[in-house]
């Protein structure tokens, strides 16, 4: 073989070797290419699986507010998928209280596993319910005019203006009863108003016939201004969000309690379980909402928060001679009992004319299951 031959089989061998040394250099930049790609794709679902588990977790807390699991019990899992691929599921369970444990009961332990693609995140929060939002007992944002007997149980009367027909206002567990609406002002239950309190002789304070319980302008302290505020027409407006119509229980100005659905169906974030909300407008200017009708007590129908924007009058008709319901009675305007009242929870009105017999009673445990719509949700030990 001669020289010129040799050096052209080396050359060949060259390129060959360099050819090959390309092709493992090239396979190794496209593993490395292909493994930051799988990388780059993997965090990316992490972090959409990381936005569907928070997206999951305000869910959970938004149906948990709204009494998505207020019956103490397992209420099994809840899987909801999202626009992108990505999906979420939630439980939500009561947790055995200690002994040491202070926090409102029950406490609920909320899960929530957000997923994307092979990724999976989990999130998970102890949350309980406190009132909020709508007064306790029996509230009235202005005068309270008592012409027929009315009993009172477990709370007080808060007036932001004068209170007349004191005597005919009786607390059915007797002097020195609890006012579990508002236990940090007022231990024992009475009547408190910003302005004053009238019976028949005059101004209690001013006649020396003032109980030692009751509070107002002249004597004590008169209830602070926002314990005797109505909820603002935007808070309204946004509980109207979550209520469930009336439907045919409305009819012609009348709305018939026995006539409302026992319970809440299903909403988009869950209508209250825990009670039933219900949201009216009484109508124009001058008009006044007809209520009447008895609803049965729970466990027979859920509790009824029954929200009325405008003035309302409590009548009688040709089926019932009174009107009675478990819940919440919160009038924007101006309330008249012209049939006789039977109220297990609390009651609130602009204004208040009582020209019948009128019972309200608030549980002293009401804390802990509060009326559909009035409630918040307290977070604590996210995890």
């Amino acid at each position: 073989m001669s020289r010129a031959d040799r050096k052209a089989g080396y050359a060949i061998l060259g390129v060959l070797l360099i050819t090959a040394l390309a092709v493992l250099a090239g396979g190794a930049l496209l593993s490395v290419a292909l493994s930051a790609a799988d990388v780059a794709h993997g965090d990316q679902e992490n972090e959409a699986a990381c936005a569907a588990a928070e997206t999951g977790l305000s869910d959970a807390l938004e149906r948990l507010r709204w009494g998505w699991a207020d019956d103490g019990s397992a209420s099994g899992t809840v899987t909801v998928g999202l626009p992108g691929g990505e999906s979420y599921s939630f439980t939500c369970r009561t947790s055995a209280p200690t002994s040491a444990d202070t926090r409102p009961q029950p406490v609920y332990q909320v899960e929530v596993v957000g997923r994307c693609g092979a990724a999976c995140v989990q999130r998970a929060c102890q949350a309980w319910l406190v009132p909020d939002a709508l007064p306790a007992g029996v509230t009235v944002a202005g005068d309270v005019q008592v012409l027929a007997p009315t009993t009172v149980a477990g709370c007080g009367v808060y007036a932001g203006g004068s209170v007349f027909g004191r005597q005919l206002i009786t607390f059915a567990d007797g002097a020195g009863s609890g006012d579990a609406a508002h236990p940090e002002l007022w231990p024992q239950a009475g009547v408190h108003a910003a302005a004053g309190i009238f019976t028949d002789s005059g101004e209690v304070h001013g006649t020396g016939c003032g109980a030692l319980t009751d509070s107002d302008a002249h004597a004590g302290v008169p209830p602070p201004a926002e314990l005797v505020t109505l909820p603002a027409a935007p808070q309204v407006a946004a509980l109207a969000t979550h209520a469930t119509s009336a439907g045919a229980a409305l009819e012609a100005g009348t709305l018939h309690l026995d006539r409302l659905p026992a319970f809440g169906g299903a909403g988009a974030v869950g209508v209250p379980s825990t009670g039933l909300l219900v949201v009216v407008s009484a109508g124009q200017a001058g008009q006044r909402l007809r209520i009447v009708g008895r609803r049965p007590a729970p466990p027979a129908a859920a509790g009824l928060t029954l929200i009325v924007v405008g003035d309302a009058t409590v009548v009688a008709d040709d089926d019932e001679a009174s009107c009675d319901f478990a819940g919440a009675l919160v009038v924007t305007g101006d309330l008249a009992v012209a049939a006789p009242l039977s109220l297990d929870g609390s009651l609130a009105a602009a204004s208040l004319s009582v020209g019948a017999e009128l019972h309200v009673s608030l549980d002293q445990r009401w804390r802990a299951a509060p009326p559909a719509g009035c409630a918040r949700v307290v977070v604590a030990a996210p995890e």
